[in-house]
């Protein structure tokens, strides 16, 4: 049957006309018999390129749709768009307030604004934390001075072998003093520092100790965690960073604060 059908119907024989030339082209153009048509046309062989990527009519097919669906895809989004959009109004949330509380309050949301470098005769390294807290080195009296000018009522010391009594001399500034030592971090000194800030009748403080960097940097960090929400790596980042010049020798400061329970150490203090 298949040789009767094949006999039946001859197969065309491509015509023997010489391939013809058009100038500009690598190749001479060749006769091709067009299915769709039902003639011969002539056409330019693939190049190199066309023939390694494969058929070029299979290809530009492939790209063809490809557009047509991305468009597709574009007008039916647009359409949704506009269907779906008066249905999904998002309410308006109510303004969350951000601004630093006073010093011994908790924040709600953590207050992630820096320390604020001043400049003051008599007081060197002198920061202010948070609204109501500063931070410092020694003051000399004209340093005391200068606290008490800024609004300052409280100033905590630090240091277990010196008083701020003939510093503070002629002013009205009230002196804490937390023997706090450097080698030798104690929960008892960071829960009565704790207590001290949370007073804010007392407040504005100003916290330092000799340079104002590293047992002033741990209980700042501390004040950091417990009141304004900062992690513990947030806090040891400020207190190690360049600006306040910590020693690296203490490092046993930054063991501690990584160990320490603030939890436990808020509750002893009172702060909720």
């Amino acid at each position: 049957m298949l040789r009767e059908r094949e006999h039946r119907l001859p197969r065309q024989e491509e015509p023997s006309v010489p391939a013809l030339a058009r100038p500009g082209l690598r190749s001479p153009l060749t006769p091709k018999m067009n299915p769709d048509r039902r003639r011969w046309e002539w056409i330019s062989p693939p190049s190199r390129k066309e023939r390694s990527a494969g058929s070029l009519p299979a290809r530009f097919s492939m790209v063809s749709a490809k557009r047509c669906a991305d468009k597709l895809s574009a007008l039916l989004l647009a359409f949704l768009v506009q269907i779906l959009l008066p249905f999904c109004a998002v309410p308006q949330c109510a303004a969350v307030d951000q601004t630093p509380k006073a010093a011994g309050q908790t924040n709600s949301t953590p207050n992630r604004a820096p320390a604020v470098k001043l400049e003051r005769p008599g007081v060197k390294n002198l920061y202010q934390v948070a609204p109501g807290l500063y931070r410092c080195a020694q003051p000399t009296a004209r340093g005391m001075r200068e606290l008490e000018a800024l609004g300052i009522k409280t100033v905590i010391n630090l240091r277990p072998f010196h008083s701020d009594k003939d510093e503070a001399k002629g002013t009205s500034l009230k002196r804490e003093r937390i023997s706090f030592k450097t080698w030798h971090p104690e929960d008892s000194d960071v829960i009565r520092f704790l207590k001290i800030v949370s007073d804010t009748n007392r407040a504005p403080f100003a916290v330092h100790c000799l340079h104002g960097s590293d047992r002033t940097g741990m209980m700042i960090a501390i004040y950091r965690i417990a009141f304004e929400g900062w992690t513990k790596d947030e806090a040891i980042a400020e207190m190690t960073g360049p600006d306040f010049g910590f020693h690296e020798i203490w490092q046993n400061l930054i063991r501690y604060l990584r160990a320490l329970d603030v939890g436990k150490i808020k509750r002893k203090a009172g702060i909720k």
